[in-house]
């Protein structure tokens, strides 16, 4: 039986670590800020806009296809804002229109 040494220990656990310091502080930064205000406020904001919410975020999502900016978080947002299955059909169609934008 081999020994685990200190160095393989660190080599295994230092990416589980990483994730649950990134974690921990994205919470803090959440809280710190008040993050789910502006959450909620947005919300309230797309839902008195009515449909035309739904073109803005579009709109929004396209842009950032287009520019090459990492459109994770706001396929996050889109989720919390419309909900799962409208966030989806949201994030779909605004990436579909959006890259064949690009090409």
């Amino acid at each position: 039986m081999e020994k685990t040494t200190v160095k393989d220990c660190l080599r295994m656990w230092w990416r589980p670590m990483l994730f649950v310091v990134l974690l921990i502080t994205c919470f803090v930064l959440i809280r710190a800020y008040g993050l789910g205000n502006h959450i909620h406020e947005s919300q309230v904001w797309i839902e008195n806009l009515g449909f035309a919410g739904y073109a803005v975020f579009v709109l929004l999502h396209v842009a950032t296809i287009m520019a090459v900016v990492p459109r994770s978080v706001l396929s996050v947002v889109a989720g919390v804002l419309f909900g799962s299955v409208g966030g989806i059909l949201l994030v779909t169609i605004s990436s579909t229109i959006g890259v064949s934008l690009t090409f």
